[in-house]
């Protein structure tokens, strides 16, 4: 969390590099700005501004003149650095790279690749001048001045200053061998980029893993780099390589199958997590790489309402699977030679969801001749997924109770659950008590599940209490109140 003075110091900087004395001032950011005039544009006591600029200055973001007479303000005029500029940039780029950093860099392989002729001997030896550099990249000179600055607080660049350069603030730039070794990192970076880089993330339901499979092939057959679980994580670590692989992706296709839609959960986070990554950094915010394959239009709901999908007679064919996802990439589907053809019929999955915990209540019986001071409770629930030994155990929480965890009549399968009921009497002298109900089952995945789910009560007066709300029948999902 920033503090008062952080805060100040980052709007006295916004201040600073917007600074300019017309509307096509091309100093802009570069002036020394006077403490009254900071003081007009920013509304902040000459104390606060006093800090920001202390602070701004032991960070090398400002440098500052003093002089007599400057009160209420401990300095005459201040002006933004180049690294003031640059951390400006930065905090308004959202993680993506900033303009000083692509004009540094286009700026240092200029340098590094300057010639005067082919094959030139001493290409990237030569002395450049500020004019030069504008006439090749087409930056003007204020931007040429804050990237040399930058690279040779880098060590990348050196440089030679001498009066009569105006408008540029150096005679001539060189590169380094720092620098040379920099453009030559940046190289090979970019080429391991463009080998990672892949072209497809394949999301599914591991219940048409071998659909997603034979998908694969032909994509790959094609020349279309994809990722796929589980054939693309030999080793642990899924969570890892999941994201890495996501972030890497040019594009993401779901295979939204009645599997998909009844029965997991990753599909539709890979999805979001795609959606909201690149939409987040200005990559894609139409969502224009996100696409999915569907056979059911009434798939077509929450985030895959707004997102171009691509409608399919069914999901049985890969061939016709493949080829939908090749013709959007823009690639001609080459089939193996020895491809057995195969169909995958339609999956007679249930259509509920298998993570629902479906609850008939719980039920607040009030006793007879109630008086605000004593509950019943009582609580039907069932479980449309298949459970492993262990079962489903519940028990409620809190109101002067804690039950001993109880058993179902059934395990090992889905089912519906009478809970026994119980009579609690919440405690008059709190301010506020919570009904809380806690569910635990376990899964085919081996894993244990569950929730908690509360509902508030309020005193009403005179040692007594009441529901702050009455609850029906509901079902519980994994988003509703506390889950693991």
């Amino acid at each position: 969390m920033a503090t008062e003075i952080e805060k100040d110091a980052v709007d006295v900087l916004r201040v600073l590099v917007r600074w300019k004395k017309s509307a096509n001032d091309e100093e802009q950011g570069n002036h020394y700005v006077h403490g009254p005039e900071l003081a007009a544009e920013v509304d902040l006591t000459p104390q606060r501004i006093n800090l920001a600029v202390a602070f701004l200055e032991r960070s090398d973001f400002i440098e500052s003149h003093g002089g007599m007479g400057t009160a209420p303000f401990n300095f005459q005029m201040v002006r933004p650095t180049v690294r003031g500029h640059s951390e400006i940039q930065r905090l308004e780029a959202n993680g993506q790279p900033t303009e000083m950093a692509r004009d540094a860099t286009s700026v240092l392989r200029t340098l590094v690749e300057w010639e005067e002729t082919e094959d030139d001997p001493h290409k990237g030896e030569y002395r450049v001048s500020g004019k030069e550099l504008t006439d090749k990249l087409g930056l003007p000179p204020r931007r040429v001045n804050h990237s040399v600055a930058l690279l040779e607080s880098s060590g990348y660049v050196s440089w030679l200053r001498t009066m009569g350069t105006a408008p540029y603030e150096f005679h001539e730039v060189w590169a380094s061998p720092e620098g040379q070794l920099e453009v030559q990192r940046l190289a090979e970076q970019e080429k391991r980029d463009r080998e990672t880089q892949l072209d497809v993330f394949l999301s599914h339901s591991s219940l048409d893993d071998n659909l997603c499979k034979d998908i694969t092939t032909l994509l790959e057959n094609s020349g279309i780099r994809v990722f796929a679980t589980p054939a693309s994580i030999p080793t642990g670590k899924w969570e890892e390589q999941i994201e890495e692989a996501l972030q890497h992706a040019s594009t993401v296709w779901v295979l939204l199958t009645p599997n998909a839609m009844s029965q997991s959960i990753w599909a539709h986070h890979e999805f979001g997590y795609f959606y909201g990554f690149r939409h987040g950094r200005g990559i894609d915010p139409r969502g224009d790489s996100c696409r999915f394959l569907y056979s059911d239009p009434s798939h077509l709901r929450g985030l895959y309402g707004h997102i171009k999908g691509t409608g399919v007679k069914s999901f049985e064919d890969p061939v016709a699977l493949a080829q939908e996802i090749a013709a959007a990439l823009g690639k001609d589907l080459i089939i193996p030679s020895g491809w057995t053809a195969r169909l995958y019929p339609a999956s007679t999955a249930p259509a509920q969801p298998p993570w629902t915990v479906r609850a008939g209540g719980p039920e607040f019986r009030l006793s007879p001749g109630f008086n605000g001071r004593e509950l019943k409770l009582g609580c039907s629930f069932q479980i449309t997924a298949q459970t492993q030994p262990g079962g489903v155990e519940y028990r409620w929480l809190g109101l002067g109770t804690d039950t001993d965890w109880a058993k179902p009549m059934k395990e090992n399968q889905p089912g519906k659950y009478q809970m026994k009921e119980i009579t609690v009497n919440p405690d008059p002298n709190l301010e506020e008590n919570v009904v809380t109900l806690e569910i635990r089952f376990w899964l085919e995945d081996g894993k244990q599940h569950g929730g908690r789910w509360k509902w508030p009560l309020k005193p009403r007066g005179n040692g007594a209490w009441e529901l702050k709300q009455e609850l029906g029948s509901h079902v519980f999902q994994p988003r509703d109140g506390d889950w693991w």
